[in-house]
């Protein structure tokens, strides 16, 4: 693993092996089997605590956009960004794709969650963010 560090929100969100492999970690109400990201306190449906576990970043593209503006925190140009289903538990969440992944992309791709240096945080230091990379079928 790299040197640099995930910024402190991420590393809540998310558990980070040393090939930089990564696994969501969410929230799963055991009243009504509803997942959660980001994890949060309770079921907003019957308020019970709900338990955390990491699913793996695994899943097919739902919906994309690639962005052809100026990126911000140094991301390259174009980016995109776009919703992916997880493969282990009904869930959608939203990402950045790896900029390799840019030209093909398409929705029903399969993808994976890596963790990798790209751009710069708020205070312009190298990072390390999630992204979705584009796997083979």
């Amino acid at each position: 693993m790299t040197d640099l560090a995930l910024p402190q929100v991420l590393n809540k969100a998310f558990l980070i092996d040393e090939d930089n492999n990564c696994q969501i970690l969410v929230g799963k109400c055991d009243c009504d089997d509803r997942h959660f990201f980001p994890v949060r306190a309770y079921c907003p449906r019957c308020l019970a605590p709900l338990s955390v576990k990491p699913v793996s970043g695994r899943g097919h593209v739902y919906a994309f956009t690639t962005v052809r503006r100026r990126a911000p925190f140094g991301l390259p140009e174009p980016y995109a960004i776009g919703y992916v289903d997880l493969a282990e538990v009904p869930l959608r969440v939203f990402g950045l794709f790896s900029p390799n992944a840019v030209t093909q992309l398409k929705v029903g791709a399969k993808v994976d969650l890596k963790v990798t240096p790209l751009g710069t945080d708020g205070a312009g230091m190298p990072c390390l963010r999630p992204i979705y990379d584009v796997v083979g079928d």
